[in-house]
């Protein structure tokens, strides 16, 4: 049905304006972009990409180190002291003869100090020698005292030993004998009297022979008994109280010898403490001016043996060998070498050595020469990773020796001491598919590679092998020639999203 616009409302004509006004400025806008910009780009033309190649691949692990010379002689400082400061240094690269002076480091503090040794140990042997005179004293006192005490229980044990075994046996015997003699006199004085009172029954006697015959007896009686008495007093008592007191005699001075010689082992023990302190002391202080006389003697360097003096700089801990710088202890000061062979004693970095081994050849740029790029052979690599200064402890590197090509005369120009950068050959094949190490990311666990084809982008997975820092060589995924999309991990990842399909929705 036709519609009548002149009928139409009057409200609605603004409308119906606006919206064609506004048709026409997209249009117009529209244009101009396709004026400006030319047609569209298709998917992935503004990305960067690199071709998939077959050629060689090269593989190189970079070091550093410095020119030293095969096997040198090694002179460190030996002076067992704080940092020395060099006062005199023979100048780098001077030919010197064995004993040569080559570095004087500044012993005036020691000296200053050995002298006050010196004096202090004139002090204890001074020392020494009065406590060892007083030890001698103390010790003879203790022998003249122990022999007194000694002789006096000799003497009591003497009188022991003669009262027991003479002594008293001699005095029970004469007893005893003095007993059965008067014991016999009674016998017989008792047979007299009987005789006699016979006699007189008879008439033969007097009453006067019998009372004289009966004051006999009772005589002899009362001798008898006294004799009996004294056996039995000297057995029970004077024999046994003898013994005692001689045997506490004897006792007392057993225990005054013992005594006696322990204090005089206390006395000459303290004497000996106060001896053994001195000499400990002096025993110290000669250790200590040995020391510091060794010090001294190590402060004053002499060359081992003839050859060209190489300085040991450690230039990344910036302690250079030159008059007016210290060295600490064991620090390697110089070397004494010759050019027969020339080396570089280098460094790898542990995350870079397991590709490393001995044999492989190197190019090697030293610094400061005119033409400084030579070949050397790696000749050693040290095992155990050390740090390479105490406050970075935990980037470690590995110790290793290039030997360098060419004849001492080629090598004639290279400067001992020189550093070097240095690049280890360590893989070189021929026609070797390779990709552009950006261009691999992990994506979902999976390695990756985004390949810009007509079209569009395309996902590929893809299985590698060994990388070079630029390349990286393809077993499967890419072919020769697929332009490999190198971008950041994020934004590869991020086309990684866009370019797989939608999960099942089962």
């Amino acid at each position: 049905m036709n519609q009548d616009f002149s009928n139409s409302s009057p409200g609605r004509r603004p409308a119906v304006l606006a919206m064609c006004l506004i048709s026409v400025l997209v249009l117009g806008m529209w244009g101009l972009r396709t004026l400006f910009t030319g047609p569209q780009e298709a998917p992935g033309a503004n990305l960067n990409t690199e071709p998939v190649i077959r050629a060689g691949f090269v593989n190189t692990v970079p070091g550093e180190g410095d020119v030293r010379t095969y096997m040198p002689t090694v002179v460190y400082n030996d002076c067992r002291y704080w940092d020395r400061e060099i006062i005199e240094v023979i100048p780098e690269g001077s030919i010197v003869k064995k004993g040569d002076i080559v570095v004087v480091l500044d012993s005036s503090e020691l000296e200053d100090k050995l002298q006050q040794q010196e004096l202090e140990l004139t002090k204890a042997k001074g020392q020494l020698a009065d406590m060892q005179a007083k030890q001698k004293l103390v010790g003879a006192e203790n022998q003249r005292l122990l022999a007194k005490f000694q002789m006096q229980a000799n003497i009591a044990a003497n009188d022991l030993k003669s009262f027991t075994e003479a002594t008293s046996t001699a005095e029970r015997r004469k007893l005893e004998g003095q007993t059965r003699l008067t014991s016999d006199q009674f016998a017989r004085a008792k047979e007299h009297v009987s005789v006699t009172a016979a006699l007189k029954a008879r008439g033969y006697g007097s009453i006067t022979e019998l009372d004289l015959a009966e004051a006999t007896m009772e005589q002899r009686g009362r001798e008898r008994d006294q004799a009996q008495g004294a056996l039995i007093l000297n057995n029970e008592f004077l024999d046994p109280r003898q013994r005692l007191q001689l045997k506490g005699v004897s006792s007392i001075a057993d225990k005054d010898l013992e005594y006696v010689d322990l204090q005089n082992q206390l006395l000459y023990a303290n004497a000996e403490v106060s001896t053994l302190k001195t000499m400990k002391w002096v025993a110290g202080t000669q250790g200590y001016v040995d020391y510091l006389t060794k010090a001294i003697a190590a402060c004053t360097m002499r060359a081992p043996k003839a050859g060209e003096v190489v300085y040991a700089h450690k230039r990344h801990e910036n302690r250079m060998i030159e008059v007016g710088s210290k060295v600490h202890y064991c620090q390697n000061i110089f070397r004494i070498t010759n050019r027969e062979k020339l080396v570089i004693a280098g460094r790898v970095s542990d995350r870079l050595v397991y590709n490393v081994e001995v044999g492989q050849k190197a190019d090697i740029e030293i610094s400061n020469q005119p033409d400084g790029r030579v070949t050397g052979t790696v000749s050693w690599v040290g095992e155990i990773p050390t740090a390479l200064n105490w406050y970075e402890p935990n980037i470690l590197h590995h110790k290793l020796q290039i030997l360098l090509d060419g004849s001492p005369e080629e090598l004639a120009d290279i400067a001992l001491g020189s550093t070097a950068e240095v690049s280890i050959l360590t893989d070189q094949r021929e026609d070797i598919l390779q990709a552009p190490l950006q261009g691999i990311f992990s994506n979902n666990g999976q390695l990756s590679a985004i390949v810009r084809t007509p079209a569009g982008l395309e996902l590929r997975r893809v299985r590698i092998g060994e990388n070079n820092g630029d390349t990286i060589e393809v077993f499967e995924g890419l072919d020769e020639g697929d332009d490999v999309v190198i971008e950041n991990r994020t934004r590869l990842r991020d086309l990684a999203r866009d370019l797989e399909p939608a999960p099942d929705n089962d």
